[in-house]
């Protein structure tokens, strides 16, 4: 495709960028971005995409580092501000450009769609709402779904228009497995169930969920493996239900989201999240997206190991928790 050799950014790029057409293959449901973030509801991810177990990198300004807002003239609201350099002017598809930031606060991170770029006055205006709280100077962010930024090794785009996916590869394209993700909703749905165990299972390769629970009772989910996963591990409601012996890792959102107990009568849940491995999580909504998070009465967490994310490890709410032996 010369004209997406084009916009490659460079003769490396273009040497090693490869190409699939996934038309070709079947696939014509490439997901869409979404608004996603501090405030806002669980969205599922856009087509992902997976080399060696591993996910990849949408292509992405800068590449390892945040930009920072130059100014903002309009006011916090205006939905618009500047930036620094040139780079932007280089972009010939603006409205595919998506923008994640902390745009006010450190504890307050959001995706926002680029609605315009005016390379002469190096503003960038964005589709409303904007930014939870607005936009400040100084504030960091970075901008992805772009292909002329598909300049190192790890990065991919897909170009929806013709269904054809780029892809610098970090190995040799033949020394591992590419998969992208399809499925918008949770792999497993258990809606007002009783005595259901699972067991020894690997859920991966997904736009929404793992698994959801809801009103559930005397339900095990026991010894799986949650990976690359577009949201959340694991969400759980009801009574008597249990989480154990899981390893959750390469999550867009969280980990384990446990809901049970009435907090009107502080009738407990006993609801437990026990034993647990959840790494590397957080990794596309990056605050208040737990590990684990816990609402309600009476319900425990206890002996899970949580580490690599940017956020929170534990989210509490509710009444008469049990958090013990949990090591962060």
């Amino acid at each position: 495709n010369e004209a997406a050799r084009r916009r490659l950014p460079n003769d490396d790029a273009r040497k090693a960028v490869v190409q699939c057409d996934l038309k070709s293959l079947g696939i014509t449901d490439y997901g869409t971005l979404k608004r996603r973030g501090f405030g806002r509801p669980t969205e599922s991810a856009a087509l992902e995409l997976f080399f060696d177990g591993q996910p990849m990198t949408l292509a992405r300004w800068p590449n390892n580092d945040w930009a920072r807002i130059a100014d903002v003239s309009g006011g916090a609201d205006s939905g618009k501000f500047t930036y620094e350099g040139d780079q932007p002017a280089k972009w010939s598809r603006p409205s595919e450009v998506w923008l994640h930031g902390y745009w006010t606060w450190d504890w307050a991170d959001s995706f926002e769609q680029v609605a315009s770029i005016n390379p002469q006055t190096k503003e960038i205006a964005t589709v409303a709402p904007h930014g939870v709280y607005g936009y400040k100077k100084g504030a960091r962010f970075y901008a992805l779904n772009i292909l002329e930024e598909l300049d190192q090794p790890g990065e991919y785009y897909v170009d929806r228009e013709i269904g054809m996916l780029y892809f610098w590869p970090p190995t040799p394209i033949d020394s591992a497995p590419a998969q992208v993700s399809l499925l918008e909703g949770p792999m497993f749905i258990i809606n007002g169930a009783q005595n259901v165990s699972i067991s020894g299972i690997t859920f991966e390769c997904t736009r929404g969920a793992g698994v959801q629970v809801t009103n559930a009772d005397r339900v095990s989910i026991s010894n799986c493996t949650f990976r690359n996963i577009g949201t959340n591990a694991i969400t759980m409601d009801g009574k008597n239900s249990s989480i154990r012996n899981c390893v959750m890792y390469n999550l867009g959102d969280g980990g384990i989201s446990l809901s049970g107990g009435d907090r009107m009568t502080l009738t407990p849940g006993n609801l437990v999240a026990d034993n647990n491995e959840i790494h590397d999580y957080s990794l596309t909504v990056r605050t208040y997206t737990s590990a684990i998070n816990v609402s309600g009465v009476g319900n425990t967490v206890s002996h899970n190991l949580i580490y690599n994310a940017p956020h929170m490890a534990i989210g509490l709410g509710g009444n008469d928790h049990i958090v013990e032996y949990n090591e962060i």
